[in-house]
């Protein structure tokens, strides 16, 4: 069994014990089902505007505003969340589409539990503009990002994430 599969594996078994753990009535089951649905279709909303490089699909996935950034490349000043609304989401990818007007997404491994979702994502692009400061190396590259997103209501309204910078920057540097 390779990495991915045993990861797949542990976290589908993981969230199935969490579940029946939880004594689960169906009424709960069914709510927890729906969130998940929610949160799989805003997921892939998402996935759809960053392949079609269409920010105006980010409409339909994160909150106009109070949609919070844990992440720590876009806080700002030291905080420990960056509360942003809907635009500063859009200029955020519409920045990652200037530095790689090529770049694609796609995901391999996704599970959830009550509103929150998790996923492994995978970005391809051609950096043909400055990212982290790197001048445009045209180089081909790929990295992996984790994220977890939290859905309230229709739209995703919370982020953690963790980027492989240090494996992108060694592409592009190396």
């Amino acid at each position: 069994m390779n990495r991915r599969d045993a990861l797949r594996t542990v976290s589908l078994g993981g969230a199935a014990a969490a579940l029946l753990a939880a004594g689960a009535t169906p009424a709960s089951a069914q709510r927890r089902r729906n969130l998940y649905r929610q949160a799989n279709h805003l997921l892939d909303l998402l996935i759809e505007a960053i392949n079609k490089h269409d920010v105006s699909i980010l409409d339909q996935v994160y909150a106009t505003d109070g949609y919070v950034n844990h992440q720590t490349l876009v806080q700002m000043g030291g905080n420990k969340a960056n509360t942003m609304g809907r635009e500063q989401a859009k200029n955020y990818f519409a920045a990652r589409f200037k530095a790689f007007p090529d770049v694609t997404l796609e995901t391999d491994i996704r599970t959830g539990y009550g509103d929150l979702i998790a996923a492994n994502l995978i970005w391809r692009g051609t950096h043909q503009g400055e990212y982290l400061g790197i001048p445009a190396t045209g180089k081909k590259v790929a990295w992996n990002s984790t994220d977890i997103l939290r859905v309230r209501g229709k739209y995703f309204a919370e982020h953690w994430g963790a980027v492989d910078f240090y494996g992108l920057v060694k592409q592009l540097k190396g």
